[in-house]
């Protein structure tokens, strides 16, 4: 699995987690809360998506973009 594959594998589990808290709370607040939280989790996973889609239309792994950014932060 890619390093994207495993940070959309987690932004997806969070924003089921934040589900689950929001709908078991009996804090209208909290509920608020995990609710904005999971919406924001799913825009990064679905973001993450998109990320994985353009690296496979062009050939990129992860790991070839991961280390060509720690080269231009040289």
């Amino acid at each position: 699995m890619t390093e994207f594959e495993t940070k959309l594998e987690r932004f997806e589990t969070l924003a089921a987690e934040c589900d689950l808290i929001s709908k078991l709370t009996d804090d209208a607040a909290k509920r608020e809360l995990y609710l904005r939280l999971g919406l924001h989790y799913r825009e990064l996973a679905g973001d993450m998506r998109a990320v994985i889609a353009a690296s496979v239309a062009s050939g990129v792994s992860s790991r070839d973009s991961a280390a060509s950014g720690a080269r231009s932060r040289r």
